[in-house]
């Protein structure tokens, strides 16, 4: 069975404050596919279980490290918020902070 990595999150500002295991991953407007991207780069495997807890230990979404590092959220004024396939941007990867 893959392991289960539990992804804290808190507000900061527009953006949240991401931390696994007390350790600071980064500040991302979507920190759910954002903070998987990152922890992909970190070397966590693409199988291993993804929890997202707010600071009250309410668990707001689940996957796996590889899934929800394959999307974003974009939104549009016709379409609202949708899950988009996530794309790096041409030669930088991810912006600081986006996701």
């Amino acid at each position: 069975m893959a392991e289960k990595v539990v992804m804290e999150v808190e507000p900061a500002g527009g953006i949240w404050r991401v931390t696994v295991a007390g350790a600071w991953i980064g500040n991302f407007k979507l920190p759910f596919y954002a903070g998987a991207r990152e922890l992909l780069a970190r070397g966590y495997a693409p199988e291993c279980r993804l929890e997202m807890r707010h600071g009250n230990g309410v668990v707001g979404m689940r996957g796996t490290i590889g899934e929800a590092a394959r999307w974003t959220i974009a939104e549009t004024a016709a379409n609202g918020p949708r899950a988009v396939k996530w794309q790096p941007w041409p030669g930088m990867g991810e912006p600081p902070g986006e996701g």
